[in-house]
């Protein structure tokens, strides 16, 4: 299983090698087209009944989104952190909603009705052609971007985790939480050194509350503050330099090995379950990387401003990613893996 889920995940691979000589505009409408594709994935997934057409239609899906999701890393880059974190916040909404049940697994109005959502976010992307009109996203942030992903779903966006703590109060307050991070992300504000190192220290003590943590024990608290908190690391990794990409330097490549990685700890924490051992400690682990390479780039690039690729902005809200990161709700790996 694991090994199939790896030749997955590395599968988008193939599909980037041939498209590494291509031009920017190509590779933006192969991203639109591969999206399509994985919106058809998931309306199979929604509508087959289990057994092999539900299995192959994720596989699909979750290559196609893979793929969407690298090939966007380098023309879309400033929208990528904010758009990640819109369709986490609105994964962990509708978790709350129905119950920390994902839709998919439903077959009532709510789920028909997010899936009618998804399938109008993609027809937008579609039509503008997801234009290629931006500079590529840091490298460093596209290796540890699904990584993060892992981290939120497992801990500090699983709403699962923290009703189990303190009731639906506990998944309100993460789902909304998240949101609020994600308010954050493309508000894209300049973070002080000082922010950040304290976002990386809450980050990791946070993480290990919501996994040592005992039920009653200030788990959701915990979670509440530690996506926030996530937000700010990444955003650290956002300010990093932005230079050129160059052969397997490219960000596309950066987001694929990230992908890797991801997949790599998956299972490396669950095979806990089946095997007899808790590998709460490789969260922790994960959290605690993040941090030192969120630090790390704040203090690499100082004193430039951590608000994203477009600098100088200071505090002002920037309205443009909210319009231009509707499609990045989509990604397959947003819905947190461990809520059902």
């Amino acid at each position: 299983m694991g090994l199939f889920a790896l030749a997955v995940v590395a599968a988008p691979g193939v599909l980037l090698s041939l498209l590494r000589d291509s031009g920017a505009h190509r590779r933006a409408v192969m991203a639109t087209w591969c999206l399509v594709g994985a919106l058809l994935a998931r309306v199979v997934v929604q509508v087959v009944d289990g057994g092999k057409p539900q299995l192959w239609g994720a596989t699909v899906g979750m290559v196609l989104a893979l793929a969407w999701l690298s090939l966007s890393a380098r023309h879309r880059g400033s929208d990528l952190l904010g758009g990640v974190f819109l369709g986490l916040a609105a994964a962990s909404f509708s978790h709350a909603a129905l119950g920390t049940w994902g839709a998919v697994w439903r077959d009532d109005a709510w789920a028909w009705g997010l899936l009618a959502l998804q399938a109008a976010l993609v027809g937008r992307a579609f039509v503008t052609r997801e234009q290629p009109t931006d500079g590529p996203a840091p490298r460093m942030l596209c290796l540890a971007l699904l990584p993060a992903l892992l981290l939120a779903g497992i801990a500090l966006a699983n709403v699962g985790r923290a009703s189990a703590d303190t009731g639906h109060l506990g998944a309100a307050l993460v789902a909304g939480t998240t949101a609020a991070a994600a308010g954050i992300v493309l508000w894209r504000p300049s973070l002080p050194r000082s922010v950040v190192v304290v976002d990386a220290a809450v980050l990791v003590f946070a993480t290990f509350i919501v996994m040592y943590g005992d039920p009653g024990e200030g788990i959701a608290f915990a979670a509440a503050v530690g996506v926030i908190a996530l937000a700010g690391v990444l955003m650290a990794l956002v300010g990093s330099a932005a230079e050129a990409p160059a052969g397997g330097r490219d960000p596309i490549w950066a987001l694929w090995a990230g992908g890797l990685v991801w997949v790599v700890l998956f299972f490396a924490y669950y095979a806990g379950y089946d095997l007899g051992y808790r590998a709460d400690w490789l969260v922790v682990a994960l959290a605690a990387v993040l941090a030192v390479a969120g630090v790390w780039a704040a203090f690499r690039d100082a004193p430039a401003a951590h608000g994203g690729l477009r600098r100088g902005h200071g505090l002002r809200w920037h309205s443009w990613p909210l319009r231009r990161s509707h499609s990045h709700w989509l990604g397959l790996p947003h819905t947190p893996p461990c809520v059902r």
